[in-house]
């Protein structure tokens, strides 16, 4: 098994999902089928073609390379320029010459994975630096591919979205995620409801009672202190927020009751950005 580059053509960007392939021009149909062309006389008609961009010579070497070298079962990395992403696939069947296609000369593929993003080939201490030719075997970073295939073939995302539920996953599956990360949120939930009835009736120390209340790991210190402050210099204006979020049956819609305490909370206690939601996840 090999690892190969085939650039795909412009406006073949879809074309190629579709039919499941993988094609070049260099002379496009004007050569024919090159089946069975022997190698000399393939590289004959290339030269009477004279294909732009390309030497006659290179594109010989490169329409060989498609219709020998590239076997069935080696898999294909293929750039699409004009959308800045790649396909893997698997090559599935020998050269074919489709003369309705705009790069007749074709290898059948199934796609493993479509429309990766350049985030998706990053693998640390790694890189893939792609070159020009349309078809080459990828040597250098053939180890590299090979782990990119493998993990588009088990459905593995390495984009920065995907890193993050790979890693969810697996913290998942340790069978630590109640314990570590959703037992004490509930806690801290449960205190937070054990201080709005008091808050709400304005007792004595309710600000205390709230700032205690809000101590933990995911609200910074300083914003729980600039709350606490705020309350005692503004009693009535922080109740009106808080009433907002909290008093039952006042709105229905939780959007509604959001936004009544945004719309009451300034801006002087807020240190960045982030601190807002912060401050709403905790009440």
């Amino acid at each position: 098994m090999a690892n190969w580059v085939v650039w795909a053509g412009n406006g073949l960007e879809d074309i190629i999902i579709r039919d499941e392939f993988v094609g070049i021009g260099f002379g496009g149909a004007a050569l024919g089928d090159i089946s069975v062309l022997p190698e000399d006389e393939l590289r004959e008609r290339v030269f009477r073609a004279r294909p732009r961009g390309i030497t006659p010579g290179g594109a010989g070497r490169q329409l060989l390379a498609l219709r020998d070298s590239i076997e069935v079962g080696d898999y294909l990395l293929v750039p699409l320029l004009a959308r800045q992403v790649y396909h893997i696939g698997e090559v599935t069947g020998p050269y074919q010459f489709v003369e309705s296609r705009p790069y007749p000369h074709c290898r059948s593929v199934k796609w493993h994975r479509t429309n990766i993003t350049r985030d998706g080939f990053r693998i640390p201490g790694t890189s893939i630096r792609l070159t020009r030719p349309t078809v080459y075997r990828l040597r250098k970073h053939a180890d590299t591919l090979t782990v990119l295939v493998k993990e588009a073939m088990e459905g593995n995302d390495r984009t920065p979205w995907g890193t993050f539920i790979a890693r969810a996953r697996a913290y998942y599956d340790t069978g630590r995620l109640e314990e570590e990360e959703i037992n004490y949120k509930v806690e801290f939930g449960k205190r937070m409801q054990s201080v709005s009835s008091p808050v709400l009736a304005g007792a004595n120390g309710w600000a205390e009672q709230l700032h205690k209340a809000l101590l933990c790991n995911f609200i910074r210190w300083g914003v729980a202190y600039d709350f606490r402050t705020w309350c005692r210099q503004n009693p009535s204006d922080a109740l009106a927020a808080l009433s907002g979020i909290w008093a039952k049956g006042r709105l229905g819609d939780p959007a509604d009751q959001i936004r009544a305490f945004s719309d009451g909370f300034p801006n002087a206690v807020r240190s960045g950005v982030g601190t807002r939601l912060n401050t709403y996840r905790a009440c």
